[in-house]
């Protein structure tokens, strides 16, 4: 219990910094958290109930296995019942503030200490959840992916089980049966696709098998941070995050625009791509 506490507060200690500088979120009420629903999900002391934006908590769905019977998703759960239950909190709101299952989104953070991070970077970086990014969620996607990478690293909660390793994108055999499920992989562009509505970075050399990452026409505007010419990116190393889908005609997708994100990792160009506009669909979940 001690080792749990201890790796929360140093969490706390070390991200709070980079979360204040890079975080622009819009201030909202002062609440109390009644308990926790699930292990995004918590209900407040005004009957809402908040999921908390930009992470993704183990679940027993990830491995197979029964519901309650996952430890990940168990110490996710007793981690944020220590952050959180019957603590005053602050709700910090992204562009997008509900989902389609009428929870608010929001950044909570604790009210004894509104310069420390969220609830949700504290679990990130004791390697209780994954950055999730969805659109319109992603105004803090900076100090969370640094959170998680140093996570990853020390192979802290989830990080230590082979579910959630990072994947490689070929052979794309080895990547097909996580369908439906979110995933991050790495590999190569092989090739840059357009059609009228989407641009799709190709990741292997299978042809229509491959894994894509699939960035919509209308997002286009957004990648100007890659120069506005992805067709340069052949034979750039990426990291893909996002739900793993199967697309109509050809292999295994990630929707980057809808709910994902690319970063380059071959030490060379801009660092990242990860869209900014709003969709109409709403969130990207089997």
């Amino acid at each position: 219990m001690k080792s749990h506490i201890a790796i929360l507060v140093a969490a706390i200690s070390v991200c709070g910094a980079a979360q204040a500088d890079d975080c622009k979120l819009d201030r909202g009420p002062e609440r109390t958290v009644a308990r926790v629903i699930d292990v995004e999900t918590l209900l407040l002391d005004d009957g809402s109930r908040v999921r908390l934006a930009g992470i993704l908590a183990p679940r027993a769905r990830d491995a197979g296995v029964s519901d309650g019977r996952w430890p990940p998703e168990q110490a996710a759960l007793k981690a944020l019942e220590d952050l959180a239950v019957a603590k005053p909190v602050r709700l910090h709101f992204d562009r997008t503030r509900g989902d389609r299952h009428g929870h608010t989104l929001a950044h909570m953070h604790p009210v004894a200490d509104e310069t420390a991070p969220s609830i949700q970077h504290a679990l990130v970086a004791a390697g209780h959840a994954r950055v999730d990014a969805i659109e319109g969620q992603r105004s803090c996607i900076a100090p969370l992916l640094a959170a998680e990478a140093e996570a990853q690293a020390a192979t802290r909660g989830l990080w230590s089980e082979p579910a959630y390793r990072v994947r490689a994108a070929t052979p794309v055999r080895d990547v097909t049966p996580f369908r439906g499920t979110f995933q991050i992989v790495t590999g190569r562009i092989v090739r840059v696709e357009t059609n009228r509505d989407a641009t799709r970075l190709i990741l292997g050399d299978e042809r229509r098998r491959d894994l894509a990452l699939a960035i919509r026409t209308s997002d286009r505007d957004s990648a100007g941070a890659l120069g506005g010419d992805l067709k340069r990116l052949e034979g750039r190393e990426v990291e893909a995050r996002g739900w793993l889908v199967q697309r109509l005609s050809g292999g295994p997708e990630i929707d980057v625009s809808l709910a994902g994100h690319v970063r380059l990792i071959d030490g060379g160009g801009v660092p990242e791509f990860s869209p900014a506009r709003r969709s109409k669909r709403g969130l990207a979940q089997p």
